[in-house]
């Protein structure tokens, strides 16, 4: 398992590595050590393709897994063979899945595409491609609001799902590869989305901020 950054003419790309090992079923991961609060979080991605191979860009509250905490996480996540997708509020306490998964024509696996949060005070929004697939207000946006005041971290990752979540995974097709292109926050405030910083991943390292795992 390690995560790599490739080079081309055509553009520099992140790309989360999940490798045939005596370690196949840990899961690769990489995301800023810091959080951000209300604001634009967007990345353009090539999820990894395959049956029980979940596929990941998500928002997390560093600590949510800890018992007696309240849970705050935001998804977009691809699952089984048809790479199909399904986004998530992800809070409580205990913390409580809201699913949906919307209908869409692009092929997630075999090109890029950018996915989109815009999380504000009044409301948090899914995007795909710029076109608006979800939107949470009230309850859902309140328990953000109210919950994750030190903010969120930006994370992409790799795992092995199963029969229930993901599809029946096979070894076999690995190594597999998540590519992400670019990644940029936008600060949130008096109604507007200012950009605070983008990561085009043009460096022969991991960039400076941004942390991987491998776990189990």
């Amino acid at each position: 398992m390690k995560i790599r950054l490739p080079f081309s003419v055509a553009c520099a790309v992140a790309v989360l590595s999940w490798g045939e090992s005596a370690l196949a079923d840990s899961s690769a991961e990489l995301y800023t050590g810091e959080s951000y609060y209300y604001g634009r979080v967007e990345a353009r991605i090539r999820f990894a393709p395959g049956s029980g191979v979940v596929s990941s860009f998500f928002l997390w509250k560093d600590g949510s897994e800890v018992s007696g905490t309240y849970w705050n996480e935001l998804d977009f996540e691809k699952l089984n063979a048809d790479c199909h997708l399904e986004t998530n509020a992800f809070f409580g306490n205990p913390g409580a899945v809201h699913v949906q998964k919307p209908v869409l024509s692009q092929d997630l696996c075999g090109e890029f595409h950018t996915y989109k949060y815009e999380w504000t005070p009044e409301y948090i929004a899914w995007f795909v491609d710029d076109v608006e697939i979800r939107r949470e207000t009230g309850e859902t946006a309140t328990a953000y609001a109210e919950n994750a005041t030190a903010g969120m971290q930006i994370r992409f990752n790799i795992w092995p799902g199963n029969a229930s979540f993901g599809g029946v995974f096979d070894p076999s097709v690995m190594p597999l590869y998540q590519y992400i292109d670019w990644v940029q926050y936008s600060a949130y405030a008096d109604g507007a989305f200012e950009l605070e910083w983008r990561e085009d991943f043009d460096a022969g390292t991991i960039p400076a901020g941004w942390l991987t795992g491998s776990w189990g």
